[in-house]
């Protein structure tokens, strides 16, 4: 063995090994990633929101079905309750300060929860027409912000008897001075993203950038509970759209305070001990704000993405805070625990994510995200992420997949090396075709960039259409989660697919005869006459609505010739006198008239008359000699000279039928009984369902180049007869 295969072998070996290694690392990293838990509710309902204990460890959920589930921190079920029995749990909210559970469902019946370790136990309160925005909590009362036609309203309740009268009431007021007094304008449709107690103010947050600050039993915004007299007192007034004014030595500021910040928020937490406001704006950066409503140095963080779901978890006990993100998947992770705001590190977790929760252990990351059910796209599901090992998910997939690259380049080498070493005369051939690839570079690099070209733009998207219908793939939940051939398996046994097949062939076989036999037989007639006038006249009048835009041709289809004023209607009526009722050809004969919009075949004539018109005129003086019939002649001679015309036609017809959605999207859209394959794939791609719809796209490819593969299979066949 000379010392060239010597160094071919030895190359052979470490890329064959170094594939083994690296695709055994690919499919160790891949297979261990840490993965979600989904956790469902027992019925099927859609879980609708979670949140903490501040007990112990425990967390809970409610669902669509009105169930209030407590779990244990590994994730097990310990008890459950109905809060209203099909009714949606609409919120759940659990407060350092409350000792109960308050829970709100879909029709605004607001439930108390306590929970005994080992049983809940709901009791109804009252009803919040409106339901509320947001609450707080201090060791003596609740309040709730509540609509109140254009306007926001505090409500004030003993914690120990909330189903009693309100304490006191307030109202949300965006308040400025106005030359020596000061005016109260009723805050329109607020957004509140966060509402805290502690023990001197109530403080709301709100998404247009409004922070509020006021005395707990609203001394200074009750202004539509006074009476005049006491409006008086306070030398107030105020006017039919609400303002009130108040001299400046009415006005304390202690009592109620506004400030307005460019910083506007879509999420916010409140970190008591601290005595921060931890927010998240809705242009993608981080703040912490005093109680004064001040930035704090040091806190100030740009997010890697911009904030849109205002789903914000803060976990008190380890000083850490989750932001989510809208349409990404990914959620930021920021300790807050020192004298600063520090990033520690991104994770993709799930995509639309509307809830978030840490319970106190700080073990699991709870949220509630769009789940995976093509029928309701309102499911929303629970996922359970391992909080210790998210920041190593995304390291542990790159590398993974870094891995399968590296596989995959080492077995080429592994191949190429092994083509070295075992096939004599492979070196001195790549010698060759490399002092070619020099000569000629200009040329290679031309077919390098074509075929770069092609595999991006051709190769590519088909290959990922392929491997994406085997996934559970949507708008709403574009996590891609493989479903083995459940797509497929959807395809076929769903009878409005069966439907759509069957009218796939229906049309198949027609336009194939329509593109076969009417052109075939008119251009044999002209190749009779043998009349360059006629000829020439024919070409032109078959040529002409080719010129026509395809959408002219369905509109004079549809409203020229099938609508109720159209040619045939015309020529019915004039046939049926008085009485005649219009035929609505589209509605009631769906599947004809979509064959019939198919004729004439303007293409496959001209192909005909073409290769008609190339036959030596010879074969037909031998046969006009030989006594030889008409049909004879036809079958015997044009037939069978046009036969690779014939074959082409036919495949053509066969991939324009089987592409051809317009002429039913455009005329009725699927209904009537015309529903096809091609169409229910546009339709589920506008709807967003990607995965189905490359299951589609992927069996109308399979149909399509078994029809190409038989084609080039007989041109292969036909080039080695004649050689």
């Amino acid at each position: 063995m000379d010392t060239k295969r010597k160094k071919s072998l030895i190359a052979f070996i470490l890329c064959a090994a170094l594939t083994i290694v690296f695709a055994a690392a690919a499919g160790v990293l891949l297979s261990t990633a840490p993965k979600n838990e989904v956790i469902a509710s027992a019925d099927g309902s859609t879980v609708t929101r979670v949140a903490r204990s501040y007990a112990d460890d425990t967390w809970y959920y409610g669902d669509s079905a009105g169930n209030l589930v407590k779990m244990s921190a590994d994730g097990e079920e310990i008890c459950r309750t109905v809060i209203t029995e099909g009714r949606s749990v609409r919120s759940i909210a659990s407060d350092p300060a409350l000792d109960v559970l308050i829970v709100l469902d879909e029709d605004y019946n607001l439930f108390t929860v306590s929970d005994d370790g080992e049983e809940l136990t709901a009791t109804f309160v009252r009803t919040f027409s409106g339901g509320y925005q947001s609450l707080a909590a201090d060791d003596e009362y609740v309040y709730f912000a509540v609509p109140a036609s254009r306007y926001t309203q505090f409500v004030k309740y003993d914690k120990n008897d909330l189903a009693g009268e309100p304490v006191a009431r307030g109202q949300m007021y965006t308040c400025f001075r106005q030359g020596s007094n000061y005016q109260f304008q009723p805050v329109v449709s607020g957004t509140i993203v966060g509402m805290y107690a502690d023990e001197d103010y109530l403080y709301v947050v709100t998404g247009e950038g409004q922070y509020h600050r006021m005395a707990k039993d609203f001394s200074l915004n009750s202004f539509p509970f006074l009476s005049d007299e006491e409006l008086a007192d306070l030398g107030a007034t105020e006017d039919s759209g609400g303002i009130v004014t108040i001299p400046s030595d009415s006005y304390d500021s202690s009592l109620y305070r506004t400030a307005r910040k460019q910083l506007a928020a879509s999420s916010a937490a409140f970190d008591a001990e601290n005595g921060r406001f931890y927010i998240a704006g809705v242009d993608g950066e981080f703040d912490a704000l005093d109680l004064s409503f001040e930035e704090i140095e040091g806190f100030n963080v740009v997010l890697p993405n911009t904030p849109a779901t205002g789903a914000m978890a803060f976990h008190r006990e380890s000083g850490t805070v989750y932001i989510a993100y809208d349409n990404i998947s990914g959620v930021t992770a920021i300790d807050v625990s020192g004298g600063s705001a520090r990033v520690l590190y991104q994770a993709n977790v799930a995509f639309y994510i509307t809830n978030m929760a840490v319970p106190a252990g700080g073990e699991r990351l709870l949220v509630i995200c769009s789940g995976n059910n093509r029928d309701n796209p309102d499911y929303k599901e629970l996922l359970s992420a391992d909080i210790g090992t998210l920041a190593d998910k995304g390291l542990i997939n790159g590398l993974g997949i870094a891995s399968a690259v590296l596989a995959a380049v080492c077995a080429i080498g592994a191949v190429f090396t092994a083509m070295l070493v075992f096939r004599a005369g492979f070196s001195s051939r790549c010698r060759i075709v490399a002092k070619g690839v020099v000569k000629n570079w200009i040329v290679y690099a031309i077919i390098f960039v074509s075929m770069a070209m092609l595999i991006l733009f051709c190769y590519y998207p088909g290959i990922s259409s392929m491997i994406l219908s085997f996934f559970d793939y949507t708008r709403t939940n574009p996590t891609m989660r493989f479903n083995n051939f459940e797509n497929y398996i959807e395809i076929f046994t769903d009878p409005a697919n069966l439907i759509a097949f069957r009218n796939m062939l229906i049309f198949l076989l027609a336009d194939i005869v329509i593109a076969l036999v009417p052109p075939a037989i008119f251009a044999l007639c002209l190749i009779f006459m043998r009349n360059k006038h006629y000829g020439t006249f024919a070409r032109v009048v078959l040529f002409l609505p080719s010129v026509l835009p395809g959408i002219a041709t369905l509109l004079i289809w549809t409203r020229g010739i099938y609508g109720v004023d159209g040619v045939l209607n015309m020529v019915l009526r004039l046939f049926s006198g008085e009485g005649f009722e219009p035929v609505l050809f589209l509605q009631d004969h769906g599947i004809v008239s979509l064959i019939m919009m198919g004729f004439p075949f303007v293409g496959s004539y001209l192909i005909f008359y073409g290769a008609l018109m190339n036959i030596p005129p010879s074969y037909y003086e031998a046969a006009e000699l030989d006594g030889c019939k008409l049909s004879k002649r036809i079958f015997s001679i044009d037939l069978p000279m046009i036969s690779p015309q014939i074959k082409y036609v036919f495949i053509l017809a066969f991939i324009q039928s089987v592409q051809n959605f317009s002429r039913v999207l455009m005329t009725t859209d699927g209904q009537f009984g015309t529903q096809i394959p091609i169409v229910l794939m546009y339709k589920r791609l506008q709807e967003g369902d990607y995965g189905l719809s490359s299951a589609y796209a992927t069996l109308m490819f399979l149909v399509l180049i078994v029809v190409t593969i038989f084609n080039m299979r007989i041109k292969t066949q036909e080039m080695e007869a004649g050689s």
